[in-house]
Order: structure tokens, then C-alpha cells, then sequence
């Protein structure tokens, strides 16, 4: 890693360019998201779990708010409100 570095810094001297720290920015890491985690601030998060739970965009929040941001607390937090949705998420039986 540090070979690249140097190398980097080589070409930008070479080439008058300014060694800012922005410029290297795009090169680090995003972080990985918490997978059993909920954020509200993700539209394709709540998408995906509004259609997984059956249930609308403020049921999911209500959740959130009532036991905190884990998948499997929520879940179970709505399976407690409307055992009817337990049934939903069970397997069908072949005849």
C-alpha cells in the first residue's frame, strides 16, 4: 500500500499538481451498513421491509420507535400487534 502512495505523490510532483487530502478521498473504504440494523433514513431499506412485514411506512416507524432499530425485535413487535401477519410469513404447505 505504501508503494502505491509513493507513487502516487511521485506522479503528482512530476506533475505540479497539489497533493490535497480530497484527492486521495475516493480511494478509502465506505463503511458497511449493520445488516440486522433498521435505518429510517434509507429508502430502499424501508421499501424492502415494508413489503417483507406487509405493513405501511408508519407501522414500520411506530415500530422503530417502540422496540429501537433491530430487524428481528420489529418483526416480532408486529407479529405481537397482528398475529394475522405471522401467517403471511409462513411457508405454504404443498397439498
Amino acid at each position: 500500500m505504501r508503494g502505491n502512495l509513493a507513487i502516487a505523490e511521485q506522479i503528482i510532483c512530476k506533475r505540479n499538481w497539489s497533493a490535497s487530502p480530497e484527492m486521495f478521498k475516493m480511494h478509502l473504504a465506505k463503511p458497511s451498513p449493520v445488516r440486522n440494523k433498521i435505518d429510517l433514513a434509507d429508502p430502499s431499506q424501508v421499501r424492502g421491509l415494508k413489503k417483507q412485514l406487509h405493513i405501511s411506512a408508519d407501522d414500520l416507524q411506530r415500530a422503530v420507535g417502540t422496540v429501537g432499530n433491530s430487524i428481528a425485535e420489529v418483526s416480532k413487535e408486529l407479529q405481537r400487534k397482528n398475529p394475522a401477519t405471522e401467517a403471511l410469513q409462513r411457508p405454504i404447505d404443498p397439498p
